[in-house]
């Protein structure tokens, strides 16, 4: 029991290390709302991201791009897909910035339907309680 004890104790301790990840996001009129799920884990799984397309992954961001979805007609498609990329200002410093690989993920598809995806898109709202 007291190995139980201590080892509860761990993960907790563990866990409050943890970076939270870069949400994907769900864009419903002039609203962009962070939702916890990433629709196209599904896809990408049977149709993997090309090699060295990703070359930056960050602690806050394992799979390596933000995806950006919306309904058209009723359908939940991808209206943009992005990887994360950095540069270094003229000050030393690191400079953030999004690049769009949505044509080398999805060729000349312009409205790529999520049709294979059957899950909850779940969009928290409200000010953080626990950190």
């Amino acid at each position: 029991m007291k190995f139980l004890k201590v080892f509860f104790a761990f993960l907790a301790s563990v866990s409050s290390f943890a970076t939270g990840q870069v949400p994907d996001y769900l864009i419903i009129e002039k609203d962009t709302l962070a939702i916890q799920s990433n629709p196209l884990e599904g896809y990408f799984k049977d149709h993997p991201i090309p090699e060295k397309l990703i070359t930056n992954l960050s602690s806050a961001n394992w799979r390596g791009y933000v995806a950006y979805f919306k309904f058209i007609d009723g359908k939940f498609v991808v209206e943009n897909i992005y990887k994360e990329d950095y540069k270094e200002n003229s000050n030393g410093k690191t400079d953030y910035f999004l690049t769009s690989i949505y044509k080398d993920v999805f060729g000349t598809n312009v409205t790529f339907e999520c049709n294979y995806y059957s899950g909850l898109l779940i969009c928290p709202s409200g000010k953080i309680v626990q950190t």
